[in-house]
């Protein structure tokens, strides 16, 4: 939060006598008893136990967290200016989905005096509507202006049915700044709800497949094949198999030139068995063009995992499977599989993400307008996202990737997020350097592949800046050693 920010929750707690700093545990301290204020019998009051007045701002989480946190029946009002219009408008759908009321109040933010007056507004609507609930206001969002006019027309209440919040999203908790408590953000958010409270939208997944378990682990043999050869003396081999692959992986090139997206995907999947066209795809032979490959331990491990085969002394890949894998998807399962290994299940946890930005319309799932992106892959845990992006050497530059993955991680993650970069090959030095430049990417190179599991078990424990590359992960300029690598890139949440 800014400095202005904390100065306004510095003076709140002064004037409820908390300035000493020190909060008790929520559940040892029993919450005020609402009293009516001025209720009037010829408004119509509101049913819900709790109204939560949040004011919508550029950061959703710290309005969305303590709403689901939230027990009791509950009401949600929106305080929004014009430039805020659109996400008070997805709040709402977002709210209400969950079985959430809402109503929406818009106010001038064009000088104090109008704001000043939106809020006494504010007080007014609640003591006709709201006067028998409780009323839990949340000074996370907003300027400090805002902050200070809903104070000011809301704090005479705060003995009777008004309590202030203030939802610490860097240290997942949630103050009362007038009980003197503090509580803990309970796990309120899987991928879906996630992706919602950002106003997006999931549109599919490959591992929302009903084959997605099983075939993760019948590649396992070839993903660990594929990253000893990258972990090995011959590097050299696994861009030779990725370069030969990607041809049969482009659209319009190969045997499969006429099948769409969906077709290979579901060959992949293992769809073919009921579809007759699909059938004749997976009959289809896929020649190895690469004349310097040649009969090796490293092409041994890939006979036994049998995404190659040798044909009349010639090396084939057996199906599309193989060739899809062999050409740089190797590695998002590899890494699909040690996050299961870490413990995330499938509501928290997503591989090969398909998702939309909302057009405003509301359920646009299959909308013409909704803007469509990937995410190789992504996990939600503790109400705070991973956002992950997995390269091989052959499947694109990596520095552009670095820029698309930070990118996404501010966009799709909000400031509860972090972000990481795997690639099978240790990083460059410029490489190196962007992603020191973005300071919000973790990244896990070349031999640290074998660590995955350390820093996704460092990330569930909400530790990700304990993560420390390997010397051998990236190739720094004369100067920059790993010791600092991890205070340099930054890398926690933003």
């Amino acid at each position: 939060m800014k400095k202005g920010g904390n100065i306004m929750i510095n003076v709140i707690r002064k004037w409820f006598g908390t300035d000493n700093g020190r909060l008790q545990d929520a559940h040892a301290v029993s919450s005020a008893t609402p009293v009516a204020e001025q209720a009037d019998p010829a408004m119509e009051q509101l049913p819900e136990e709790v109204v939560h007045v949040c004011i919508v701002s550029g950061e959703r989480m710290g309005n969305v967290i303590p709403v689901l946190h939230e027990e009791r029946r509950t009401h949600v009002v929106l305080m929004y200016t014009e430039d805020m219009a659109a996400r008070a408008a997805q709040l709402k759908r977002f709210f209400e989905a969950r079985g959430v009321a809402c109503t929406l109040r818009s106010f001038d933010a064009v000088d104090q005096a109008s704001i000043f007056e939106a809020m006494r507004d504010l007080r007014l609507w609640l003591n006709r509507h709201a006067a028998a609930s409780a009323w839990c206001v949340n000074v996370t969002g907003g300027t400090t202006p805002m902050k200070l006019a809903l104070f000011d027309a809301l704090r005479d209440a705060s003995n009777a049915n008004a309590s202030f919040i203030y939802s610490d999203t860097r240290n997942e908790h949630i103050d009362n700044l007038t009980t003197r408590s503090r509580e803990q953000y309970r796990d309120v958010l899987n991928v879906s709800d996630y992706l919602a409270a950002q106003g997006l939208r999931e549109m599919a997944s490959v591992s929302g497949h009903p084959n997605w378990q099983r075939i993760l682990k019948d590649v396992g043999p070839a993903a660990a094949a594929m990253r000893s050869i990258a972990l090995g003396p011959r590097e050299w081999i696994l861009g030779a198999i990725n370069s030969a692959a990607n041809p049969l992986l482009q659209k319009g090139k190969g045997p499969l030139k006429a099948a769409s997206d969906r077709d290979r995907l579901r060959l992949v999947m293992g769809d073919q068995a009921n579809d007759e066209k699909l059938a004749a795809y997976e009959r289809e032979r896929f020649p190895v063009i690469a004349n310097d490959l040649k009969k090796s331990e490293e092409i041994d491990r890939l006979i036994d995992a049998d995404v190659l085969r040798v044909i009349n002394d010639k090396l084939w890949f057996p199906n599309y499977r193989a060739a899809y894998l062999l050409g740089g998807f190797w590695l998002e399962w590899f890494t699909a599989q040690a996050a299961i290994e870490t413990g995330f299940t499938t509501d928290h946890f997503r591989h090969g993400l398909e998702f939309g930005w909302s057009d405003g319309s509301g359920d646009d799932r299959n909308s013409r307008n909704a803007v469509r992106n990937e995410l190789d892959l992504c996990v939600v845990h503790r109400n705070r996202m991973l956002v992950v992006e997995c390269k091989t050497r052959s499947s694109g530059k990596l520095t552009d990737s670095v820029y698309k993955l930070d990118t996404l991680r501010r966009r799709v993650g909000s400031a509860l997020s972090n972000a990481l970069l795997v690639s099978a090959s240790p990083l460059t030095p410029d490489e190196y350097r962007r992603v020191l430049e973005t300071g919000g990417i973790y990244f896990c190179a070349g031999p640290d592949l074998n660590r995955i599991g350390e820093f996704l078990s460092l990330w569930k424990e909400g530790r990700p800046e304990a993560w420390v590359p390997s010397d051998a992960s990236f190739k720094p300029k004369t100067g920059q050693g790993s010791n600092n690598v991890s205070r340099k890139r930054g890398g926690g949440r933003s």
